[in-house]
């Protein structure tokens, strides 16, 4: 069978890369096996939600997102405060005896 990248996947082949997917055979192994380029099997897996752990990538890609909202919430005050002291050190670096700007 010829390997056409750009024909449309039918359902049986999304079907067959699912079963084959989920059997654990490798990309090649699959591309092999519905007949298409290694790139194109491992994008449509991604497409279609696969990976090995079980895990679907949207509650993957959530978790990850929470994780990161919590560590910036976080250190939120400690950044404020960096910001705050850094601010004040600047002002006053910038001012001199003819314009004293902020004071110590």
């Amino acid at each position: 069978m010829a390997r056409d990248q750009y024909r449309k996947w039918t359902p049986e082949e999304k079907e067959a890369l699912s079963r084959l997917y989920n059997e654990g055979l490798s990309f090649r192994e699959i591309a092999d096996a519905v007949g298409r380029p290694r790139n194109a099997t491992a994008a449509m897996c991604g497409a279609l939600g696969l990976n090995r752990n079980g895990t679907p990538p949207a509650e993957v890609v959530a978790s990850r997102n929470e994780a990161k909202r919590q560590h910036v919430a976080s250190n939120r005050g400690r950044y404020n405060d960096y910001l705050r002291e850094y601010m004040w050190r600047r002002s006053a670096a910038r001012s001199s005896p003819s314009n004293p700007g902020v004071t110590p």
